[in-house]
């Protein structure tokens, strides 16, 4: 009778560990293939897909590998104005985090000549005056394009 009651409470222990252990495991593999959802999302413009994954706890800062790109300066690049809309205003966002390159989210919008994102940006609180980056510097980078003589000022005045 111990014997079998020393196997019940085995058994009962080992389902419990197992179901702790695959509850913690769950979200790991939740995740898996929104990483892939994520970027793709991200360069095709698909603002609410990006809005789904973030409300289901999605990091907003998570980078991608090709060119070491959050999700807020790729879509930049790829001038997907409703996903910068979405990450910009999400929780948790980095205005300043970097490219492998050393590119943030504020240079990209000022190279691409995206004056409605470096105001957006700037009225988030992005940092224009960094080390080794000044608006005067950029400046110095634009071939002369009337589109982007905005964005200069705006830099400029902040």
């Amino acid at each position: 009778m111990t014997e079998l009651v020393f196997s019940i409470r085995r058994r009962l222990s080992l389902v419990a560990l197992a179901v702790v252990t695959a509850t913690l495991w769950i979200p790991h593999f939740a995740f898996a293939g929104a990483y892939e959802e994520y970027f793709r999302a991200v360069v095709e413009d698909k603002a609410s897909t990006v809005q789904s994954l973030l409300d289901q706890g999605f990091d907003p800062n998570t980078i991608e590998p090709e060119r070491g790109d959050s999700g807020l300066i790729l879509a930049l690049r790829e001038g997907s104005m409703g996903v910068f809309d979405i990450l910009l205003n999400a929780k948790d966002i980095d205005l300043e985090l970097k490219s492998r390159n050393g590119d943030n989210a504020l240079m990209i919008a000022c190279y691409k000549g995206n004056q409605q994102a470096v105001e957006a940006l700037l009225a988030k609180g992005a940092q224009v005056n960094r080390p080794g980056w000044t608006p005067a510097a950029l400046r110095s980078c634009f071939r002369p394009q009337p589109d982007r003589s905005n964005v200069v000022e705006s830099l400029r005045i902040h």
